[in-house]
């Protein structure tokens, strides 16, 4: 790959997300987040991050154009 981009967000909102999104129990989420690459990992690696907390989808968007536009894409 020539950059490596990460969409962040605290712990808590990941295992909200994933619950809302899956219905999965909390016990199967931590067990699926353990065998992922850690945050502190992931961002260590991107070359651009979104912290996604928060922000509206026209506002997550605004961020990914601009992105895209630094990169030239």
């Amino acid at each position: 790959v020539d950059r490596v981009w990460v969409v962040d967000c605290d712990t808590v909102t990941q295992r909200e997300r994933v619950i809302a999104r899956s219905g999965l129990a909390a016990e199967e989420i931590d067990r699926i987040i353990a065998q992922q690459a850690s945050r502190a990992q992931r961002l260590a690696c991107a070359d651009w991050v979104v912290f996604n907390q928060g922000l509206s989808l026209p506002a997550l968007e605004r961020q990914v154009t601009e992105m895209a536009r630094h990169f030239g894409l």
